[in-house]
């Protein structure tokens, strides 16, 4: 796993284990991610078994790109939300993603083409599923479902890929101790859940809940989602 500028933006770019001595095309996973997500991926067990290469997005303004429209801080101390999350969606689908597809051997149909993250970044990766078909997998670890206006907002919406998968993942301790609207986070991300099956059938939709809050299990929780794409990108 290397850092790297794709498009103009740093991005780390993990590429399966024999990629260098074969001529096959893979599958690309596009990864919200940080310098912590870097960490916790570099050293983590389960990339041996990943059949499918991983763009990770270096996240530059977090509040602002993760979030689908700007609203309020939840706490005085924080920033308000920048709400800038179709043009970062826009900006993978059309610069970033053709720059890794003219880098690197991908598949490039939207069976074969998945997106990721963590919090906002799961946040972000579901509501990208409203704003494009380019995507035929998306997938959300302790999704912030919290964030105004998105429950309704999912209620309004179609999923514009029709085959389109989806994976949730949650504890059941999040939102615990907080007094704003983080303290429904289980709800929320059960009314999406609900939505996304209403919508595309159970048969698509996977939610995977575990113990802890949502700090808690990280690794568990990357290592699941990163490896239910195995089993659900098209590699061929």
């Amino acid at each position: 796993m290397e850092f790297t500028t794709i498009a103009g933006r740093e991005c780390f770019v993990f590429l399966p284990n024999n990629y260098e001595n074969e001529e096959t095309s893979y599958p690309v996973v596009y990864l919200h991610g940080d310098k912590s997500t870097y960490a916790l991926l570099k050293e983590a067990d389960f990339l041996s078994d990943l059949s499918y290469i991983i763009i990770g997005i270096m996240s530059e303004k977090r509040l602002d790109e993760l979030t689908p429209w700007p609203s309020t801080s939840l706490h005085p101390k924080f920033p308000d939300f920048g709400g800038r999350g179709d043009e970062y969606i826009q900006f993978i689908e059309t610069k970033l993603k053709p720059t890794v597809d003219q880098m690197y051997r991908t598949l490039t149909t939207p069976e074969s083409t998945g997106i990721v993250g963590y919090s906002l970044g799961g946040l972000i990766s579901i509501y990208a599923a409203f704003h494009t078909a380019s995507f035929g997998c998306f997938a959300s670890m302790s999704g912030s479902f919290w964030y105004p206006e998105f429950d309704s907002y999912t209620t309004k919406q179609l999923v514009r890929n029709r085959e389109a998968r989806f994976y949730l993942s949650s504890g059941d301790s999040e939102g615990v101790g907080h007094k704003d609207r983080k303290k429904d986070a289980v709800t929320y991300t059960k009314k999406v859940y609900e939505f996304l099956v209403s919508d595309v059938t159970s048969s698509r939709v996977t939610i995977n809940w575990d113990e802890g809050g949502h700090h808690a299990n990280t690794h568990m929780r990357y290592k699941d989602a990163l490896l239910w794409f195995n089993c659900n990108l098209k590699n061929n």
